[in-house]
């Protein structure tokens, strides 16, 4: 039901936020994710690998979109936190007003924002404030940053698509970048 989902996404929010809290230096063997780094590099790539097959418009749009990203210091990231890692309503049972979470096989270190990107894509704005109401997110680009990082990874996609030499899923992933750009320019 309505409520129901409303009372998750709640309880979601409310989970999210202690797990990002918990004190990671008692975790030693957990992978890192260091997003400026990982960027950099996907950029760089970008423009090697990708100059070439992108139209101008898009190339312009990279280009803007990974140094607004990489770029600016306000994106940087305040603090890092362990993450789930592949956080989806998928991944959520809720039960008799409890929530479980399952699949914490990509659990790692990084940006707390980027837990949000693949839950975001599928909830509505108003799911979003209910989550994001629950999680008491201080950084004041917490969201700008959980907003950039899906348009990013098409890009990291697409890379994977060129070096496998897969057209379809290639072609799919062009269309793609022409949509991000679309949501790129509703962000900016």
């Amino acid at each position: 039901s309505n409520s129901e989902k409303r009372d998750l996404l709640k309880k979601l929010g409310e989970f999210l936020d202690k797990l990002h809290n918990l004190d990671s230096s008692f975790v030693q063997n957990l992978s890192k994710v260091d997003c400026h780094e990982k960027y950099s590099f996907i950029f760089e790539n970008v423009k090697q690998e990708l100059s070439q097959m992108l139209s101008n418009s898009q190339m312009k749009y990279a280009t803007e979109l990974f140094e607004t990203y990489v770029g600016k210091k306000e994106y940087a990231v305040p603090n890092e936190s362990i993450l789930h890692g592949d956080i989806s309503l998928e991944h959520v049972y809720y039960v008799d007003g409890h929530i479980s979470i399952i699949d914490w096989s990509d659990l790692h270190i990084s940006d707390p924002a980027r837990e949000f990107y693949h839950l975001f894509r599928s909830l509505s704005e108003e799911e979003r404030k209910i989550c994001m109401n629950a999680y008491r997110a201080t950084d004041p680009f917490f969201l700008k940053r959980a907003n950039v990082y899906p348009l990013l990874d098409t890009f990291e996609v697409l890379l994977i698509f060129v070096k496998k030499n897969q057209e379809e899923r290639i072609k799919e992933f062009l269309i793609r970048v022409d949509q991000d750009m679309i949501d790129w320019k509703l962000q900016s």
